[in-house]
């Protein structure tokens, strides 16, 4: 390929990736919350009534009770996508200072030859 083409893919790339992640991001994250929102409705944590010894009954929620993680596979899964898109993202960002200054230089120079030292140069 020519230096000219070599050039104008390295500025380009990084942004494709870029907005590839952007939408991939988006798109999973609907897929995977529009599944778990099928299983139904999941608001907050009701109040629950408690009758004591005494006959008294009170409501609030138990601070008690300690949830553990929510090990649903889905959720999982899901945030495993977020993750390697938010590396792919950030890679994207780096590539664009490191790829487009060189695609800048590529397009820019002639690509000639390296001359010998001692050699005349030509006017």
């Amino acid at each position: 390929m020519k230096r000219k083409t070599w050039g104008g893919i390295l500025i380009a790339l990084p942004f494709v990736v870029l907005v590839t992640t952007f939408v991939l991001f988006a798109v999973s994250n609907v897929v995977i919350s529009g599944m778990i929102a099928a299983d139904g409705p999941t608001g907050p944590p009701q109040p629950e009534i408690v009758v004591t010894e005494d006959g008294i009954e009170t409501s609030g929620f138990d601070d008690n009770v300690i949830e553990g993680p929510n090990d649903d596979l889905r959720v999982v899964l899901g945030n495993v996508i977020n993750f390697v898109l938010g590396l792919a993202g950030m890679l994207a960002v780096l590539g664009i200072f490191v790829s487009v200054p060189v695609g800048i230089y590529l397009l820019s120079t002639e690509g000639k030859k390296a001359k010998k030292l001692g050699q005349p140069t030509e006017q």
